[in-house]
């Protein structure tokens, strides 16, 4: 019996932890969280003028995100896997002419500096960091003075 129950114990807490994929989706959402600023912005292997972009802002609450950039405002959900390589996020748009749509991308996240590699809407996942016709890169730094979640970048 006192097997039984040892056992039973061991279990609940092996999945009251969660799996290694979940805790580390968890530490990589926390530091998403804030306000992003675009520094960059190729946009089919061509860069964007920086004047074109300058005031950008992407803002990641929980695990919604909006994207301001001059009148226009897009809202999403997202979701990361970290144990890929390259890392994926998944960007769903809320709202707009895409609603619904899911953009799959694969991103790195260094310190203050994110980087987005996204395909045009339907458009399969790229595999690794493209600048060229069918997709867009784009370097996103945090705003000055932001800590995201935890304290530390």
């Amino acid at each position: 019996m006192r097997r039984h129950v040892m056992t039973a114990l061991a279990a609940g807490l092996l999945l009251a932890a969660g799996s290694p994929r979940e805790a580390a989706e968890d530490r990589e959402h926390d530091r998403l969280q804030g306000t992003w600023l675009l520094v960059s912005y190729d946009r089919d292997g061509k860069p964007v003028p920086a004047r074109k972009i300058t005031g950008t802002r992407l803002v990641i609450q929980g695990y919604q995100w909006t994207l301001e950039w001059d009148d226009i405002s897009l809202e999403g959900v997202y979701k990361l896997d970290p144990t890929r390589k390259p890392r994926t996020i998944d960007m769903t748009f809320a709202n707009g002419l895409d609603e619904g749509k899911i953009l799959q991308g694969i991103y790195t996240l260094e310190r203050d500096r994110l980087t987005l590699c996204l395909p045009h809407l339907g458009a399969d996942r790229p595999r690794k960091f493209l600048r060229k016709p069918g997709f867009d890169v784009q370097v996103w730094k945090r705003q000055k003075g932001e800590l995201p979640r935890g304290g530390r970048p």
